[in-house]
């Protein structure tokens, strides 16, 4: 019974569903690619474009105008283990946050889709972003990155049936002998 019920909210939920697109899949990512008049019919859910220029621009805010309240500095060098990261680093998740979250807020959207690459990490030159969208996350947004549309939507059931946020990791590597996964895992 529990099943059905988490089963019937999920699919109200995602009559009602927004996935903000910060770009669309980066070329030949053809798995991420969806239909937005037929996703829109089947199950409500609409996707709402955002402009990566705006994410860019954003990198240049000012940080006394968060628009999301960023972990503190020792959060961020403790979720390194003690590591010490070069001030640009911290520096730059820190700006990558900043843009970010104010996109993410002024929208009024939750769930997000992102195309971090190429353009976000090409000529830019500001390090940081990958463990940002990690602390987006933590900070109650959901991110899927690579423009993946269907992997954002994917995260947003998993998250209404738990009420816990969810990640996305990429298998990269098996030992079968060790019987071990490796995982990539941004933030």
């Amino acid at each position: 019974l529990l099943h059905s019920v988490r089963s019937a909210a999920a699919l109200g939920a995602l009559r009602r569903l927004r996935i903000g697109a910060i770009g669309r899949y980066p070329p030949g990512f053809l798995p991420s690619a969806v239909d937005d008049g037929e996703l829109q019919r089947l199950l409500g859910v609409t996707i709402s474009d955002i402009s990566i220029a705006a994410v860019i621009r954003g990198l240049d805010t000012d940080p006394a105008s968060e628009a999301v309240p960023m972990p503190r500095r020792g959060q961020i060098l403790k979720a390194f283990r003690g590591g010490r990261l070069p001030e640009e680093v911290v520096q730059g998740i820190e700006r990558w946050f900043r843009a970010l979250s104010s996109v993410m807020k002024s929208s009024g959207i939750t769930v997000f889709a992102i195309k971090d690459w190429p353009e976000l990490l090409g000529d830019l030159n500001v390090p940081g972003l990958w463990p940002c969208l990690g602390w987006l996350q933590d900070s109650g947004f959901i991110v899927a990155p690579e423009g993946d549309l269907n992997a954002a939507l994917t995260m947003a059931v998993a998250s209404s049936w738990t009420q816990t946020p969810t990640f996305l990791a990429d298998v990269v590597g098996k030992d079968e002998h060790d019987g071990t996964l490796t995982l990539w895992h941004y933030g």
